[in-house]
């Protein structure tokens, strides 16, 4: 029996609370049937802003349900704000094949992007 992997929603949930504030973004990529969600989170230090990979590996995530579904979760839960997803197909695939998807969070407007750098500061 296969056990299939926890949707990106469970995924994210099951990661420390401060990381889960500093996700700046979601990478997910196809590969072999499952994708691949990695994280980038942002990092002050010293007052100054960056973006760091999250330290865990690319994750696998549910094949059950279809990405966007997946996606769509995230942003009902209201975790990580008003979501932004582009689908990209990589250079040389041919139109059949899967599609990565790069999700930008607290990416309403500038201000809830503002606003949510900003209370990163007080963690």
């Amino acid at each position: 029996m296969v056990h299939d992997r926890p949707n990106l929603l469970h995924v994210i949930l099951q990661m420390d609370p401060k990381d889960i504030a500093a996700i700046a973004g979601i990478h997910l990529v196809p590969v072999g049937g499952l994708y691949q969600a990695s994280f980038t989170l942002v990092s002050s230090l010293a007052g100054r802003t960056k973006f760091v990979q999250h330290p865990g590996a690319a994750v696998p995530v549910s094949s059950r349900e279809p990405v966007t579904d997946q996606v769509r979760a995230v942003q009902d839960s209201g975790r990580l704000g008003t979501l932004s997803t582009t689908r990209i197909r990589p250079p040389g695939a041919h139109a059949g094949s899967p599609e990565e998807y790069i999700v930008k969070t607290h990416a309403g407007s500038e201000a809830e992007r503002a606003a949510w750098l900003r209370s990163l500061r007080q963690l």
